[in-house]
């Protein structure tokens, strides 16, 4: 029966869409670019692409932050809980603006991002080339 009304209550557009949307209409959004927890207190992940894309298709500034993990001991894993310090970054500003970024465009925004959250996690992060994000 529940399964019945279940599209009553969806929401019409993806989460992509919905953040989008959120951005033209000037309302801030917050994004973890690496999707998921990362309890490495030395490397960042990867990441995905969404903020980059969203972030080109609207003009929106990126305010990157770094999270950092000052108590945790070298060469162990984050635990859950641990304290942590927060470094904000200045805005980046998109270098264009289009309704559908290149992917070449997308990745080079995305590398800017995650290298200047490296900077201010006090982590490293490698590009991965050649592999799909």
């Amino acid at each position: 029966m529940l399964n019945v009304l279940k599209p009553l209550f969806r929401e019409p557009l993806s989460p992509f869409a919905q953040a989008r949307q959120a951005l033209f209409d000037g309302r801030s959004i917050g994004i973890f670019p690496e999707g998921t927890v990362n309890r490495d207190p030395h490397r960042l992940l990867r990441g995905r692409l969404g903020a980059a894309r969203l972030s080109l298709e609207t003009g929106a500034p990126i305010i990157p932050i770094g999270l950092r993990f000052p108590h945790v001991p070298q060469g162990t894993l984050v635990p859950e809980g641990s304290a942590i310090a927060i470094e904000v970054g200045a805005p980046l500003t998109p270098p264009s603006i289009a309704e559908q970024p290149a992917s070449r465009d997308v990745r080079a925004w995305h590398a800017r991002i995650m290298s200047e959250l490296s900077v201010l996690s006090g982590k490293s992060w490698a590009e991965f080339k050649g592999e799909r994000r």
